[in-house]
Order: structure tokens, then C-alpha cells, then sequence
């Protein structure tokens, strides 16, 4: 069962993304050991750096469940809210 859902969205974030992704990770991995209750989603709203590149290498053989997916149309809103309708969890 899914109790709560981490959502991230990006746009272009490059390696600032890079960085995120590393220390989410980091702090989840540590968190699904104790309580395998979560998901992440990774919302990526149209970019076009090598973001979709850098979301599967960071997370690719992740200890807990998470997706990306695409949100076309350009603004944090559309974003966010492509995120609350794909998440799984209770808690966001």
C-alpha cells in the first residue's frame, strides 16, 4: 500500500537535477528501509536538455517505486497537477 507519494517536477533542470535526484534518493533509500509505504514521481514539463536522461540514471535501480511522466503543457501548475492526479498515496 502506497501511503504517501514524493513529487518532483522539472523543467531543463539539468544539473541541478542531477543534484536533487542524488539526495532524494539518498534520503528515501534510508526512509524505505524503515517503512516501504512511498512512491516518487518525477514530473517532467517539457524539457528539452537531457533531463529524461538524467531522471533514469540517477533513479534506475532505486529501492522504492517512482515514474516519470510527461506533462506537455509549459507551467508549474499543469505540472503540480499532473502530479497530484498520477500520485498513488494518501499523503503528498
Amino acid at each position: 500500500m502506497i501511503a504517501a507519494s514524493v513529487i518532483m517536477i522539472n523543467r531543463n533542470g539539468g544539473a541541478r537535477l542531477f543534484d536533487a535526484l542524488r539526495t532524494c534518493r539518498a534520503d528515501l533509500e534510508a526512509c524505505w528501509r524503515e517503512d516501504p509505504c512511498f512512491e516518487m514521481i518525477v514530473v517532467d514539463n517539457g524539457s528539452t536538455d537531457d533531463s529524461l536522461r538524467v531522471i533514469d540514471a540517477e533513479l534506475q535501480g532505486a529501492a522504492f517505486p517512482w515514474r516519470c511522466i510527461s506533462e506537455p503543457v509549459a507551467g508549474v501548475n499543469f505540472s503540480r497537477n499532473t502530479g497530484l492526479r498520477a500520485a498513488r498515496g494518501s499523503l503528498l
